[in-house]
């Protein structure tokens, strides 16, 4: 029993193992962040521990509980709401996709025009040209959402006014978009290092770009991931860059968009050197499955959970994302607070106490100028005692390496017990 959510950074495992298990398997796919779907937003929750009950008392136990005879593979399609860092909930509907339909998916291709998308568009010019600044991306999500913050996507705009976009005419009917789009290309690059990020989004009638899902790709990597070939200067390449798996319903009325960019931070880290990719050609391929999947009325059970942990609360947990200018460093900066909250337990009287703060920060026109500090605090504590970690860790690159430091100090009562400090390089290779 395989779960995911669109949400989270696994969105992609639930359907592989669906279609190439030869075991019993079955998938459910929700809106959901990185946490278990009892408890995970956006909603709506389900009932995932009578869902693992069931699966369990079958395979473990020999007791029918009907899960041989579910649906292989559950999903949540999407509505277009307005895009939203934070969400509590989206509305959608299920699906079902049995395994032999992965065999029969098809695909309609949209080709790349002079700033259009559709199945007769072509470049009419010799090549069109992007070379992205490094603040692309910073309307991205997190990589794993789970701390009920603001951690999805915001609104693609400003993303996409720095990025080469491609897009539809307006839909004159709904269109769900179901499965991995791929998007085809002929580029060149003069640079030996490069990267593409490709975005799908749906553009809305009130003006806002929602991101519907995205792909990327290490054009060093674009024959062979296990052996890369560093670019040679002008030399057109043929690409296919998979984008992640999504369930997403188009209404009529609005547009599709691709966006591509070469860079897109702090989601990967920039090439070493701004390249300029020529683009001579390119289209995407939409997964067209509207006619072999099947609606489902929700028949989950809703969640349930365990006795209420008996706890004060000492602290709320918190999330929170800020995104300013250094003035001081010339740096743009994404500073992510998580804080988890102190509890003290009432019934061993432990109190529990952690949080983290990220800052991303870079230069505008410097990819090498990219670094990240992360420090980490926990802490236990007693009527008596209290014991304590500080952790830091920090990286940044040259055009040849990775500059890793870090460190972990250990407190008991406030007293120094234990301390480490590590200071590496590695090998840019192919990055």
């Amino acid at each position: 029993l395989a779960v995911g959510g669109w949400h989270d950074g696994y969105k992609n495992t639930v359907s592989k193992l669906v279609s190439n298990l030869g075991s019993p398997v079955k998938g459910i796919v929700g809106p959901w962040n990185h946490r278990y779907p009892h408890l995970a937003e956006p909603e709506p929750k389900i009932g995932f521990l009578q869902e693992a009950l069931r699966w369990w008392d079958k395979w473990l136990k020999d007791i029918d509980t009907g899960v041989e005879i579910d649906p292989d593979y559950r999903l949540f399609v999407m509505d277009s709401i307005k895009p939203l860092r934070l969400l509590k909930s989206r509305p959608g509907k299920w699906k079902v996709f049995q395994k032999d339909m992965f065999e029969t998916v098809s695909f309609e291709e949209l080709k790349f025009g002079d700033g259009q998308l559709g199945k007769t568009k072509n470049i009419s010019f010799d090549f069109l040209e992007v070379s992205s600044d490094t603040m692309v991306g910073a309307q991205a999500g997190e990589f794993f959402p789970y701390n009920f913050g603001p951690e999805l996507p915001a609104d693609q705009t400003l993303d996409d006014k720095k990025s080469l976009c491609f897009d539809s005419e307006i839909l004159e009917k709904e269109k769900s978009i179901i499965g991995a789009p791929i998007c085809k290309m002929v580029v060149s690059s003069d640079k030996p290092l490069s990267q593409l990020a490709i975005r799908l989004c749906d553009l809305r009638p009130d003006g806002t770009s929602a991101l519907i899902t995205h792909g990327f790709l290490n054009l060093t990597m674009s024959e062979s991931f296990e052996e890369p070939k560093l670019l040679e200067a002008g030399k057109k390449i043929t690409l296919k860059v998979c984008l992640d798996q999504i369930a997403y319903l188009l209404p009529k009325g609005h547009k599709i968009r691709v966006a591509v960019s070469s860079s897109y931070w702090p989601f990967i880290w920039p090439s070493p050197a701004t390249p300029k990719i020529k683009v001579f050609s390119g289209s995407i391929m939409l997964p067209k499955s509207e006619n072999i999947m099947k609606d489902i009325k929700m028949n989950f059970d809703g969640p349930v959970s365990g006795e209420a942990w008996n706890r004060v609360v000492k602290r709320s947990p918190s999330s929170t994302r800020h995104e300013f200018f250094d003035q001081t460093s010339e740096m743009y900066v994404i500073e992510v607070k998580n804080d988890s909250g102190c509890f003290l337990d009432c019934d061993h009287g432990l109190e529990t106490d952690s949080d983290v703060v990220e800052r991303w920060a870079i230069n505008e026109s410097d990819p090498l100028s990219a670094n990240v500090d992360i420090d980490w605090n926990q802490s236990l504590k007693r009527e008596n005692w209290v014991v304590s970690t500080k952790s830091q860790l920090s990286v940044s690159c040259s055009v040849d390496v990775f500059f890793i430091k870090g460190s972990i100090r250990a407190f008991k009562n406030e007293e120094k017990v234990f301390e480490n400090f590590f200071n590496e390089t590695v090998r840019r290779e192919f990055v």
